[in-house]
């Protein structure tokens, strides 16, 4: 889900990095992308179910439901979801689970 969001709200010719390593005894997945980047008022809610971004660049696919079951399946293995990102900067989002 976090690739396949990287990739549907990208720009144009953007980028979409992904990266597994492990840091601090936690495996960290990270997802990054050169998109729109989310709104700090809209980054609260980005995890609740049938939660969607205002629709500004025409997206329409998805129920707002894939960042809710990402939370829940890295919360069953004691980890957490992190997103860090500004509007016209891209996004990034980091599962980090414990070892």
């Amino acid at each position: 889900n976090l690739i396949s969001n990287a990739v549907k709200y990208n720009r144009p010719n953007g980028f979409v990095i992904v990266r597994l390593l492990t840091a601090d005894n936690q495996t960290v997945l990270e997802v990054a992308d050169s998109g729109p980047g989310i709104p700090p008022e809209a980054r609260e809610r980005l995890f609740e179910r049938f939660y969607r971004l205002p629709d500004s660049e025409g997206f329409t696919e998805g129920a707002g439901l894939g960042l809710s079951v990402v939370k829940k399946i890295v919360e069953e293995y004691d980890g957490r979801v992190e997103v860090d990102s500004e509007p016209g900067q891209g996004a990034i989002f980091r599962c980090l689970i414990p070892l």
